[in-house]
């Protein structure tokens, strides 16, 4: 039996190593960059939680309400591909392989792993607590910060939340399917689903809200705005809502709390501890290679045949003088076979059907929806992009050849760009025969552009989970909700006769540079 002490101190220990991290640090910086903007100023030109054009006054309740809202929002997301990597880092350092060798119990590892998680997530939801009464202070509508209401909403709305988060990343990495590139996408996919659609179910006595409460929270908001306003047509507007206007405001008194709210949150917490124990009997544990005994000894006669013996010399020819041969195309030729090596024959007539579709539909189907998915496709080939010495430890083998900054940063960007053209060269050629030559020119410049993003947070972050996510939130989150600053496919109308194009060439020269900057650093590390 493992000593209590112990199990806390592997628990203290892998929260204390991962929040040593560049990632947990980013996330940190960007949680409270998110925290600022939720709370935007009245003379700000956009709102976040907008009904019928009002607000509520910043008081502790409104604060509370709205950083539930953004949190969940956020974390649910971002904290899921935070702590996803507890088991992968012990797979990745061969720590697992001691683990496994221990008298530590799967069951007690997982749910050491799953406490792990929540505290690296709860660190993050405390940052976003300071935050709030920060930003009461610093909006000063309301002087008075009533700690309760704060405190009430992070605990009721959030802290379930985290506790579902922790727990689902835990399962995904513990089933070899869904640990790695799918895995990702099928949280991306169920997340907007939750984000989409929310709504409580009433089982008998017993009322379960969604996971992110959004239902609940808005329900609460538009009810005491119709006792307020009765004759006003309700409006309900959330995320960033461009405001011709300073919006109006009104006082929200706060949520009712009561036992019936906070029991349909409960069962939140009951399925994470579910997801924890079916976790850990998902889990197969550390053992890669059975070894057999048969498998072993043909491996001891091979390594006691003569061909392997000192007593069989063999005569030694000189060796040849090296010959340095360079062939750029080789060269590209080679970090194509990488960044394409193990994709089935599926996915590249899955990618042919996409091309003819583009190339085939209506100009409107294929510029709004086939550009999209064309591109979307090779996300996980771009997400590989400066991850692969780390992921498979050759760096030094890399950066120890000729110009491993100048010649390897061109030749796996240009790789890069090459399968972005193939790929979207559907959409491109429907460019072409209608004559768009404006819009072919910012297709062109987010060819260049997704290649560098990608490479650029791969050099920087080391994982690929960071392109992933910030790609399919551009994608999901901005050009599906036709917000033109994210549309660097220049799709949606006037995009490309406009500036934007050239913003995002300006962007791509920037993630160029930190490109190389970043692999030079690491070559000198």
């Amino acid at each position: 039996m493992i000593n209590r002490g112990i199990f806390l101190q592997i628990v203290v220990a892998d929260f204390l190593e991962r929040a040593r991290t560049y990632a947990y640090f980013m996330t940190l910086l960007v949680t409270i960059i998110v925290s600022f903007l939720f709370i935007p100023s009245n003379e700000a030109n956009y709102g976040t939680v907008v009904i019928s054009g009002y607000r509520g006054i910043y008081n502790s309740a409104w604060i509370g309400i709205s950083m539930a809202l953004s949190v969940n929002s956020f974390l649910s997301l971002v904290g899921f591909y935070l702590v996803k990597n507890t088991i992968d880092r012990d797979i990745q350092s061969k720590v697992g392989q001691i683990i496994g060798s221990s008298p530590l119990k799967k069951t007690v590892y997982m749910f050491g792993k799953f406490l792990s998680n929540l505290l690296l997530l709860l660190s993050i939801v405390l940052i976003s607590f300071v935050m709030s009464m920060f930003m009461q202070w610093i909006r000063g509508e309301e002087k008075k910060i009533i700690i309760g209401d704060l405190l009430l909403s992070y605990l009721t709305f959030i802290i379930p939340v985290m506790f579902v988060v922790a727990s689902l990343a835990l399962l995904f990495e513990a089933n070899n399917i869904l640990r790695g590139k799918v895995g990702n996408g099928i949280y991306f996919l169920l997340w907007s689903l939750l984000l989409q659609y929310a709504f409580t179910i009433q089982i008998g006595p017993i009322q379960l809200s969604s996971l992110l409460s959004t239902e609940i929270i808005y329900n609460m908001i538009t009810t005491d705005y119709n006792q307020l306003f009765p004759n006003s047509l309700l409006k309900v507007e959330d995320g960033i809502v461009s405001l011709d206007q300073p919006l109006n405001t009104f006082e929200w008194k706060g949520v009712n709390w009561n036992i019936g709210l906070i029991a349909s949150r409960v069962p939140w917490l009951v399925l994470s501890m579910f997801f924890v124990i079916f976790a850990s009997r998902v889990f197969k544990g550390f053992d890669e290679v059975k070894v057999t005994s048969k498998s072993l000894w043909k491996r001891r006669k091979k390594e006691a045949s003569p061909v392997n013996s000192w007593n069989s010399l063999t005569k030694l020819r000189a060796i040849s003088p090296i010959q340095i041969k360079y062939s750029f195309f080789h060269h590209l030729h080679a970090e194509l076979i990488l960044l394409l090596k193990g994709l089935p024959i599926w996915w590249y007539m899955i990618a042919c059907i996409i091309i003819l579709a583009s190339i085939l539909a209506p100009v409107s189907v294929s510029r709004e929806y086939l550009s999209v998915i064309s591109w979307l496709w090779p996300l996980f080939i771009w997400s590989s992009m400066g991850v692969r010495e780390v992921r498979y430890y050759t760096s030094n083998i890399i950066f120890s050849s000729p110009f491993p900054v100048g010649r390897q940063i061109i030749l796996t960007w240009l790789a890069g760009v090459f399968i972005a053209v193939v790929a979207g060269i559907g959409y491109a050629i429907k460019l072409v025969i209608i004559g768009d030559i404006l819009g072919l020119f910012a297709w062109f410049i987010g060819s260049l552009y997704i290649p560098s993003l990608a490479f650029s947070l791969g050099i920087w972050t080391k994982t690929n989970k960071s392109f992933e996510l910030i790609y399919l939130s551009i994608v999901f989150v901005g050009i599906f909700n036709n917000l033109r600053a994210f549309d660097f496919l220049g799709i949606m109308e006037g995009t490309a006769k406009s500036i934007i194009p050239i913003v995002y060439l300006f962007i791509t020269v920037i993630l160029l540079i930190s490109t190389f900057y970043g692999r030079y650093l690491q070559t000198k590390s």
